[in-house]
Order: C-alpha cells, then structure tokens, then sequence
C-alpha cells in the first residue's frame, strides 16, 4: 500500500517516472503476497502513469487488460478500473471512448453518496465533454461539480472546480 500511495504523491508532484517505478515495485510486492485489493488499484493508475510518459499504446494495453480482469461487484475498484482506462483514451485523443467510459464510470456510482469518486471523475468527465465540444453539457457537470467541491471543502478539488471554470469561460 505504501508504493500505491508514493506512486499518487509522485504523480500529483509530476514525478511521472518515479511514479511508475512505484507501481510496479508495488505491484510484483503485491503479486507476490496476493494483495488484490490493492492491486486492482496500482494496475488503472499504472495504465495513466504510462499515458502520462506518451506510452500510449502500452497504456492503451494495461488499461483493457485491466478492465478485462475488473470485477463489476467490486465498486470502487471497477470505477477506478473505468475512470483510469477513460484517462488513458482521453490522453490518446480518442474523445468517443473516453466519454462513453465516463460515462460507464457514472453509472454505478449515480444511486450512491460515493463523493469521493464523484471528485475524481468530475474533472475528467467535463474535460472530454469540452474536448467533444458539448459545452452546455460539460457546463451542468461543473456547476454540480463545483456545488460538491464546496460542500467537501477539498482545497484539491476546488483548485480542479476553479481550473475547468476558465477552460469553460475559454
């Protein structure tokens, strides 16, 4: 758990590379031991890291492997599974697929109070819809967005809600 958590720091500071050498050291500690939970984390987010370094044919693969292996009753782990392979489109500029897993991503969540998923994919989400250039859409999702992020007081978040305002205002 500790490379899962050194791996997200890193990629938040833009340490790209070293973020990907933590999940992988995690990952094979994982493997290893048969910590799955933990591991149908570090694989999603491995798949952005690799995005994220212009690997996106290797990304694209970790990805669809990654959902082929997810598990619909598992929540929160398969929503990570769809939000990072959504990521991983939307890098690749293949705004159809990245939407639709966004959208894939919504769906189990829309009956619950999960908030924290809501905050992660909600910036996503809103940058595909600009990006598929339905900018009424994407201006409902922020405004719901922003409306969560200050119920949360997350100063992450209302950083995110403040940054997709300007990119709609542009």
């Amino acid at each position: 758990w500790v490379h899962f958590y050194s791996a997200q720091c890193r990629l938040f500071l833009g340490e790209i590379e070293k973020a990907e050498q933590e999940f992988l050291d995690g990952i094979t500690i994982a493997e290893s031991i048969g910590e799955n939970r933990v591991l149908s984390l570090m694989r999603p987010s491995l798949a952005v890291a690799q995005a994220m370094l212009g690997r996106y044919d290797e990304a694209l693969q970790t990805a669809s492997d990654n959902l082929k292996t997810s598990s619909p009753t598992l929540l929160y782990s398969h929503f990570e599974t769809l939000r990072c392979f959504a990521d991983v489109r939307f890098r690749r500029a293949e705004i159809d697929e990245a939407e639709q897993l966004c959208r894939q991503a919504e769906e189990p969540i829309a009956p619950t109070e999960w908030r924290v998923s809501r905050l992660w994919l909600g910036p996503l989400h809103i940058e595909v819809l600009l990006a598929a250039q339905k900018h009424a859409e994407a201006a409902t999702k922020l405004a719901a967005y922003q409306q969560l992020v200050a119920d949360c007081q997350s100063p992450r978040f209302s950083n995110e809600a403040s940054r997709l305002a300007t990119l709609i205002k542009n």
